[in-house]
């Protein structure tokens, strides 16, 4: 389908019952979607002061389909990339898988590139 669908559809009659009205008017809108990029920073949460932590790349791109009509109200202060420090003892290897923290809920359509990041943990050298 490509573009909205109107219709007057009869209603079935209940034997011994009376329907009215008789029939009714249907719309069926149908919108055309397109893909949306944004590029959205990668945020550490719970870090200990005593550290840093780099990461590469430090942003991600993300891909989703949004409706047409939705497009330019999509922003990048509308999706989120948040790790909590406490994931980042699992990878150990300095490499680690990123997932959305926040996105619109009518968005279902979404991919991430690159869907891994590495990072380093630094300890914070202070000049006394």
């Amino acid at each position: 389908m490509n573009k909205t669908v109107n219709r007057i559809l009869q209603l079935q009659k209940i034997p011994g019952t009376e329907i009215e009205p008789g029939n009714i008017s249907i719309s069926i809108p149908i919108e055309q979607f397109t893909e949306k990029t944004l590029e959205i920073p990668v945020t550490f949460t719970g870090i200990p002061r005593e550290y840093t932590i780099r990461a590469f790349p430090a942003e991600i791109k993300v891909n989703c389909l949004v409706p047409l009509s939705r497009f330019k109200e999509v922003t990048e202060e509308d999706f989120a990339i948040q790790i909590p420090y406490q994931s980042l003892e699992q990878y150990v290897s300095g490499n680690i898988p990123v997932e959305l923290t926040q996105k619109p809920d009518w968005i279902q359509t979404i991919t991430l590139s690159p869907g891994r990041i590495e990072f380093i943990l630094e300890k914070n050298t202070e000049n006394d």
